[in-house]
């Protein structure tokens, strides 16, 4: 029992820790089932938000300012669009409570993910570094729903707010 809290402790440090860990993006790729031909990362460009550190962005719009194309179909209105930019790295478990973790340790995860954020989904694609990013237009703020990756029978969730940099055990990369 003191194992696996002392286990649990130090995952949680080191993924804090690192969480703070700033990138540049290569490549990623992210879609959201049901909204049919609107592309995000033109409404992203559109708006002015730009990928930066590891983590959410959340910006307000009034969908109704925006170019047909960019619109969509139905009804507009105020709207949200979220930019969740993360890093998916994995690590050996064995002797994580005898060594500190380093980047000789992980590993990147460079497949497809399936995410899950509320009532939202769809597909992001890592790239060779394992950089990834998930863009949601939703009407409501999504920060404090769950944001959930998963990978074949595996899953993992946090709240969207904490998303930055995430270490999975290395059955995830295999």
């Amino acid at each position: 029992m003191k194992l696996n809290f002392k286990l649990t402790l130090l995952l949680g440090a080191a993924v804090w820790i690192l969480s703070g860990c700033t990138t540049t993006q290569k490549e990623t790729m992210s879609t959201q089932q049901g909204l049919g031909d609107l592309s995000l990362e033109e409404l992203q460009s559109s708006l002015g938000i730009e990928t930066g550190d590891l983590g959410p962005v959340e910006k307000i719009f009034n969908s109704c300012s925006l170019p047909k194309p960019l619109r969509g179909d139905g009804q507009c209105g105020s709207r949200f669009f979220t930019l969740v930019h993360f890093r998916v790295q994995c690590r050996n478990s064995m002797g994580t409570t005898q060594n500190a973790v380093t980047s000789l340790d992980l590993e990147p995860f460079q497949r497809n993910l399936e995410w899950v954020v509320g009532p939202y989904r769809g597909i992001a694609q890592t790239n060779s570094d394992g950089y990834g990013q998930v863009r949601i237009v939703s009407s409501r703020s999504v920060l404090r729903e769950r944001f959930v990756l998963k990978n074949e029978k595996m899953a993992l969730g946090v709240t969207t707010r904490d998303v930055s940099r995430i270490i999975v055990p290395q059955n995830w990369c295999q």
